[in-house]
């Protein structure tokens, strides 16, 4: 997953940024009436028209970013990826073909233009179901018109403490950004180039949503450095001792303490730990991605885990 594995830009308050395009093909019905052998016929189409372009494999879905991110196929579903380029092609999901790029940081119009290029490669060898007057036809109204989504996953954890988080987020409502708060100092924000507008009006607005939030985000960091360095120091370096001593982790508990982690890196508190390593840890320590064996619990197996990722992170920093 390249957003984890790669810097990006305003990486400090944004975690990474996705775009989605959706198109339905021609002469089969939308996917919740769509039959077991015509799944089957336009995922063998989508599979051909991809062989030999880029680094394509079927894979499982990956470990969700964005809240709403599924973590199952539905049946019959293909998934396509090419991990090196940040894109999955879903098809049989949501819609028949579903193309997306996942890129760390504010990134949102490097991910369009790699979305845009697997577009037009379908679009030469397949035939899209589109309308001159409503666009790309889709099976919900927000996803008519250019069929776009972009996304941002944004961490702002001193504006959530300063409980400023939510009216900032309702003051750039006008811009038709709609928002949700997970996993604590989590934000992601969502917007549809829908009918009448275009995709770069939807890449420019979710971009300069992020920035308003981002400045904000670093205006109270600042503050706080400046006034009360003592007091972040001893947050992130509590959250530090958390992970590296626990014997046991729930994820919750892990969780808080890599925001803070997180929040470390941000502020040069964390010398030996960047946001990629940190981000293959959060991955390697999700639910899904940790097995119980015999005796041991999650718990138990989450925080051996974190114990023995940092003690080879600080033995590489030496």
């Amino acid at each position: 997953m390249i957003w984890c594995t790669q810097p990006g830009p305003d990486c400090d308050t944004v975690v990474a940024s996705r775009v989605t395009l959706y198109r339905n093909l021609v002469d089969y019905p939308f996917v919740h009436k769509l039959s077991a052998e015509a799944a089957e016929e336009i995922c063998s189409k989508v599979s051909d028209a991809l062989t030999n372009e880029g680094s394509f494999c079927t894979s499982e879905n990956s470990a969700p970013l964005f809240a709403d991110e599924r973590t199952q196929k539905e049946p019959g579903a293909l998934v396509i990826s090419d991990d090196s380029a940040g894109i999955r092609v879903s098809v049989c999901e949501k819609e028949h073909i579903t193309i997306s790029c996942t890129l760390a940081g504010n990134a949102a119009a490097q991910a369009y233009e790699r979305v845009k290029n697997i577009d037009e490669v379908l679009d030469g060898k397949l035939t899209y179901a589109f309308s001159e007057k409503y666009g790309y036809l889709n099976s919900s109204a927000e996803l008519l018109g250019p069929g776009m989504k972009a996304e941002m996953s944004l961490f702002l954890p001193l504006l959530c403490d300063s409980g400023q988080s939510e009216a900032q987020v309702m003051s750039l409502s006008g811009y038709r950004i709609s928002s949700r708060q997970h996993r604590g100092a989590f934000f992601d924000m969502e917007t549809y180039a829908v009918i009448g507008s275009d995709e770069q009006d939807a890449l420019t607005r979710i971009s300069y949503c992020a920035g308003c939030l981002s400045s904000r985000e670093r205006a109270i960091r600042s503050s706080l450095q400046a006034e009360d360095s003592d007091r972040l120091s001893d947050r992130v370096s509590r959250a530090y001792g958390v992970l590296k001593y626990s014997m046991l982790l729930t994820f919750e508990e892990f969780m808080q303490a890599a925001s803070d982690i997180r929040l470390g890196i941000a502020l040069g508190i964390i010398k030996d730990m960047d946001y990629q390593s940190l981000g293959k840890l959060i991955i390697d320590a999700l639910p899904k991605s940790i097995k119980p064996s015999g005796d041991h619990p999650k718990e138990k197996l989450r925080a051996e885990l974190v114990r023995s990722r940092l003690s080879r992170l600080t033995e590489a920093s030496v």
